[in-house]
């Protein structure tokens, strides 16, 4: 298999993880909790990188609702605030929502 084929394969799926749908985001929420960047790279290079702090901060202030399996956005809110706590306790870089521009 060629390299590039291998990282665009994990690309794929760590792009499903983060897009946090209602099939995904018991998955990706670990992600967001607990990791800073995530890099794929290829001989040394930067195929993909996605800095979950930024994308963390992008999801619309009530979130995907169907991303929690209640789907309320309550729990959304709740588990993103306790996302905020959880980075910030590990050091790992906190971009709130409310600091976002909208564009």
């Amino acid at each position: 298999m060629h390299p590039k084929s291998l990282a665009t394969f994990l690309s794929f799926g760590l792009r499903v993880l983060l897009e946090m749908s209602c099939d995904s985001a018991r998955y990706g929420a670990i992600l967001f909790e607990r990791v800073g960047t995530i890099r794929v790279m290829v001989d040394g290079e930067v195929f993909k990188e996605w800095k979950l702090a930024t994308l963390l901060a992008a999801f619309p202030p009530d979130g995907p609702p169907s991303t929690f399996e209640r789907g309320t956005l309550a729990d959304f809110k709740s588990w993103r605030e306790e996302t905020y706590a959880a980075r910030e306790k590990a050091g790992l870089p906190v971009i709130r929502h409310e600091n976002v521009q909208e564009r």
